[in-house]
């Protein structure tokens, strides 16, 4: 099989990892998504995906609270196995020059970043990407984890906290894709967003493209932002439904 048949195939819902869980792994005991957020995705996807983000959210929600036993679970586990398989994938057939470098800044908090991580290699469509992960000297097991992942991921850890845009601009100075994807380690993106983005970019007129960003609720928190002519802003949508045509 070509590399993207098979990136295709790894990210079908129902994939066996090759342990002895099957991908996704069953979402926690009474954690269910939340109704709008249901609804968004098999509005706009297909039902199939509501597996993935149930267990996404569901290992979010077991260990949010206590993200220091995350380290040592098999949820964790899984989601390493799961990262190493879809990234080598990927890595068959990025290139020197891939669509796009995303950069993903983490400071701890390693339950937010591998889920984001496993996210985009479940989603992400036919363009290329490399994944850099901005590590911004952590303190919990980001390096460990993040450096075993190989294929397109890769880490570009700090020596010291240098906070947000240090962090951001030092990763991008490594990048080499085409285009520069800052994501946010704590989202979780959703099925071809990365070549939705990227598309608006093959206009010459646009340098700047934006997501439809939803709350874990599933409400909308903006569909891109307004820029008025004093320089301020204000988001488009906030708090409707995100299913409406105008989003």
């Amino acid at each position: 099989q070509d590399p993207l048949s098979v990136a295709r195939t790894l990210a079908t819902p129902g994939f066996e990892t090759g342990t002895d869980r099957a991908w996704p792994p069953v979402s926690s005991a009474g954690y269910t998504l939340p109704d709008a957020l249901r609804r968004f995705i098999g509005t706009e996807f297909t039902p199939g995906w509501i597996a993935l983000y149930s267990s996404l959210m569901s290992t979010i929600a077991r260990f949010e609270d206590s993200p220091g036993d995350f380290e040592a679970s098999a949820e964790c586990s899984d989601l390493i196995d799961r990262a190493r398989a879809l990234s080598a994938a990927r890595a068959a057939r990025m290139g020197n020059r891939p669509d796009a470098s995303i950069i993903l800044p983490a400071f701890n908090n390693l339950l937010y970043t591998l889920t984001a991580v496993v996210s985009v290699l479940e989603t992400a469509g036919s363009s290329t990407f490399e994944i850099i992960v901005a590590d911004d000297a952590s303190t919990d097991a980001t390096e460990e984890v993040v450096a075993r992942l190989g294929g397109v991921g890769r880490l570009k850890r700090a020596a010291f906290n240098a906070g947000f845009l240090n962090n951001c601009n030092a990763a991008a100075k490594e990048a080499r894709g085409r285009i520069f994807v800052f994501l946010n380690n704590d989202v979780i993106v959703m099925p071809n967003w990365l070549d939705m983005l990227i598309a608006p970019l093959s206009d010459t007129g646009v340098g700047l493209s934006g997501s439809r960003l939803l709350g874990s609720d599933g409400r909308l928190q903006e569909a891109g932002g307004v820029f008025w002519s004093d320089g301020s802003a204000s988001n488009f949508g906030r708090d409707a439904d995100a299913t409406l045509p105008e989003y």
